[in-house]
């Protein structure tokens, strides 16, 4: 299997008793694993038998992108979800202060952080540092 998964080729082997059929699960030419089929007996593969192989890794090598692909919406459907609450929140403030205070709390809460600072202006002036 490991082969398979280096040089991305089908193989047909025996090992022994057993008949070993292991196809590649490639996606745009990238080799994301490999299936490997096991059948006692020292009767090989048919070509037809490789060929449902293949097209059932490539089959699943496209499940397996939307998988990846639809957990990547959910992912970004649910940060977009969290950035309108923040912002509506935000909007309710009345003054700066209370601003800055709800921006921390809700910061510190989406982050998970302990402790949130918000600094507002330029760095401090030479005099501020001593």
């Amino acid at each position: 299997m490991i082969e398979t998964m280096e040089d991305g080729q089908s193989r047909l082997e025996q090992h022994g008793e057993t008949s070993v059929l292991c196809v590649p699960i490639q996606l745009r030419g990238q080799t994301l694993g490999a299936v490997e089929f096991r059948r006692p007996g020292a009767t090989g593969w048919s070509s037809a038998a490789l060929e449902l192989a293949q097209v059932v890794a490539e089959r699943l090598a496209l499940s397996l992108e939307n998988a990846r692909l639809f957990e990547q919406a959910q992912t970004t459907a649910q940060r977009e979800q969290l950035v309108s609450q923040i912002t509506s929140q935000l909007q309710t403030a009345t003054d700066l202060q209370s601003l800055l205070t709800l921006a921390a709390a809700r910061f510190q809460d989406a982050l998970g952080a302990t402790q949130t600072n918000v600094r507002l202006g330029g760095p401090p002036a030479d005099d501020d540092r001593a």
